[in-house]
């Protein structure tokens, strides 16, 4: 039996560290869009991305490398979640409504829907209006690993510290 746990614990501490990109090959720009890069101590440049390696960008005249602190960003976010926001909201303030505002001849689900749908409409329209920032490169330091295991060296590899005491 206690063989049984064990194997299951050491099934379930299994640990994949979470690995920073080392370079710039999977990044899902293409050059001409527009992007962000804010470096370590802060300094952000904006601008199209010119030229696109797996060890450099160039941005505006900017060159950067893949290093800890580097943080890459296009223009543009997803609509949904601005529609999704804007229905939850909808929804609630249609359930509001439908305590005794909302009309006779609706149900309450019918105001809640009804103000869950004007509410999608309304988020849309606002994301689509916003644009925001999406990142698509984020260069960290050394990840941590489990119980205070030295981390290995070698890239993309996992390191798992596991002790028991019965």
């Amino acid at each position: 039996m206690r063989m049984i746990a064990l194997f299951a614990i050491i099934c379930l501490a299994r640990v994949s560290n979470a690995e920073a990109q080392i370079d710039f090959s999977d990044l899902p720009v293409k050059p001409g869009d527009f992007v962000y890069a804010t470096d370590a101590a802060g300094v952000e440049v904006s601008g199209p991305l010119t030229s696109l390696s797996p060890l450099s960008i160039l941005i505006a005249g900017y060159s950067f490398r893949p290093e800890p602190g580097l943080k890459i960003e296009r223009r543009g976010d997803p609509i949904w979640d601005g529609a999704t926001l804007g229905a939850a909201i909808g929804l609630g303030v249609g359930a509001l409504f439908s305590t005794g505002e909302c009309g006779v001849d609706w149900h309450a689900w019918q105001c809640s829907l009804a103000g869950g749908a004007w509410g999608g409409l309304l988020g849309t329209l606002i994301d689509y209006t916003h644009k925001g920032r999406t990142t698509v490169f984020l260069g960290t330091a050394a990840s941590a690993s489990a119980a205070g295991a030295p981390r290995s060296q070698v890239p993309r590899s996992t390191s798992v510290s596991v002790r028991f005491s019965f």
